[in-house]
């Protein structure tokens, strides 16, 4: 936990710097009045907790919060996995952002 809390500091030293990735965008994109630095960090969160196609499918689920709630209750093995790297995901997000 501390090193996670360490790496928030320089991420938000960076993260006006940050290339936005599929979840900083959609985060971006959300109309949800995010910040970039907001969005930067929570960018940063996914790449530390997601791969690069989990990365696409959660980039969707800002999008389409149905899709997230499909998958959320879905019986196929592919989609509870999934589920839970984006649980790992949300719950690095609200650690690192202060969300």
């Amino acid at each position: 936990m501390r090193a996670m809390l360490a790496l928030a500091g320089c991420f938000t030293i960076f993260a006006g710097f940050a290339a936005a990735g599929p979840v900083g965008s959609a985060c971006l994109q959300s109309g949800r009045g995010a910040n970039p630095p907001l969005c930067a960090c929570i960018q940063n969160a996914a790449n530390m907790t997601l791969s690069g196609p989990d990365q696409k499918l959660a980039a969707r689920l800002f999008t389409n919060p149905e899709k997230a709630e499909e998958i959320r209750v879905s019986d196929s093995a592919r989609n509870r996995a999934f589920w839970e790297r984006y649980q790992g995901f949300a719950s690095a997000a609200g650690t690192l952002c202060g969300g």
